[in-house]
């Protein structure tokens, strides 16, 4: 059963003592409000009391804190306007005609990398350094090593726009247009002093990929490339290259951006390249003693020729890549995707190509003495001529599907069975002739 709720008692029924009482009760909680509210306004007045204690304090505070910032503002524009001054004379004294006045503002200008950097750019083309002034092309180059790091992608462009300009200019013709994008840049480095010589280098890249070109191709390539112009273009090009190269070098800068680039004949001994894109780049002739190329994109990238003795290749995409003519000595190759790469002529002694993918790779004359390629795929690769003397070739994949064994030296090999060895001679290879052991072993199994 609910419960009976309690009956309101009507108040005409209280007795007096009641009545005194209720009013008692109703004048308590009134005087309660009021005590509260007077608590209430003494917190109030109280809080204003020491808000008006700290306005001396603030005011001033505020005050000098705006002046602080006013005069930072001041300082800072100030500091602007004398870099920009400086800035502005340094380039007065470029145009001097004295070399050590001009050297002077060259070195000046890195302790300005944001402002001086494209002023630095701009003199790697100068006409200073075609006079016979090495000083002063040493003095860019350094100034832009000390600037380090930014200098990379603002170098990298100028010397893409270079290679568009030239590109430009040799697209007008049909013939020399089809012969720039096999042209390493460095190829015309020597120019001045061995002029003769360059003619015979372009003949000597360009009819590797079209056979029928003649002098009368490369004249008008010569032509083109020498006018004024792109002269002026291919000095600034050269020096920019050798710049890029330098803080490369001495900056370890990770995953580099530098599809396309031509760094051909420059020198990056130990550079760290790891897991950077160069995919197309030419580094023909460069050296690359010791670099750490390992992740790197080179796919389709120009090494021919290359120094890449001790270097770091591991897991590298060498897909299509020129590495014909390169040293590899030592080389660490393992893992690396060599898929349909030109290794003609490599030197390959005591390199490391454990599992790496060299499916259609053409190892034509290449040396790979005690090389190690245990677990490489060899799948319709070109072996001829190879030297694989006292090399590694364990577990080779598609060792039967080798396309050409004529005359390559597998004598002392390590990995081959007796059968396969005989099966590379019946294809042109030379091999050990067979132990007494070995035809005794052969002859108890034909008995």
């Amino acid at each position: 059963m609910k419960a009976e709720k309690p009956k309101k008692q009507d108040p005409s029924q209280f007795t007096p003592g009641e009545k005194k009482r209720l009013e008692a009760q109703k004048l308590s909680l009134e005087v309660h409000k009021l005590n509260l509210e007077v608590q209430e306004l003494k917190e109030k007045f109280t809080r204003r009391r020491k808000i008006s204690r700290l306005v001396p304090i603030i005011v001033p505070s505020i005050a000098l804190l705006g002046l602080i910032i006013g005069a930072s503002v001041i300082f800072l524009n100030e500091g602007k306007r004398h870099r920009l001054e400086a800035i502005t004379n340094l380039k007065r004294e470029l145009a001097s005609e004295h070399n050590a006045v001009r050297i002077g503002a060259v070195r000046a200008l890195a302790d300005y990398p944001k402002e001086g950097l494209p002023t630095l750019i701009a003199c790697l083309g100068s006409t200073k350094l075609k006079e016979g002034q090495p000083e002063f092309a040493s003095a860019v180059r350094a100034s832009l090593r000390h600037v380090g790091k930014e200098a990379v992608y603002p170098l990298r462009n100028e010397l893409y726009r270079i290679q568009d300009e030239l590109l430009v200019v040799l697209g007008q013709d049909e013939i020399t247009g089809q012969i720039y994008p096999f042209l390493p840049l460095a190829i015309f480095d020597e120019f001045d002093r061995v002029p003769d010589d360059v003619p015979n280098r372009i003949k000597e890249i360009t009819r590797r990929w079209n056979p029928n070109l003649g002098d009368k191709e490369t004249a008008r390539v010569m032509e083109r490339l020498l006018r004024s112009s792109s002269y002026n273009a291919l000095v600034t090009h050269r020096n920019g290259r050798y710049a890029l190269a330098d803080i490369i070098r001495e900056h370890r800068i990770g995953r580099l951006q530098l599809e396309a680039i031509d760094l051909s004949g420059t020198y990056l001994r130990k550079a760290n390249l790891s897991d950077a894109n160069l995919q197309r780049a030419a580094l023909s002739n460069a050296y690359l003693g010791e670099v750490n190329l390992s992740g790197a994109n080179l796919q389709g990238a120009d090494l021919s020729g290359a120094n890449l003795r001790d270097a770091n290749l591991s897991g590298a995409n060498l897909r299509y890549t020129n590495l014909s003519g390169a040293y590899l000595g030592n080389a660490n190759l393992s893992d690396a995707n060599l898929f349909a790469a030109n290794l003609s002529g490599a030197n390959l002694r005591h390199t490391n190509l454990s599992d790496a993918n060299l499916l259609g790779a053409d190892l034509s004359g290449a040396n790979l003495f005690v090389a190690n390629l245990s677990d490489a795929n060899l799948q319709g690769a070109s072996l001829s001529g190879a030297d694989l003397r006292d090399a590694i070739l364990t577990g080779l994949n598609g060792f039967t599907a080798i396309i050409d064994f004529t005359k390559t030296d597998l004598r002392g090999v390590v990995g081959l069975s007796r059968e396969e060895l005989e099966y590379t001679k019946s294809k042109g290879a030379i091999i050990d002739e067979p132990t007494v052991k070995e035809m005794t072993t052969e002859t108890q199994k034909q008995g």
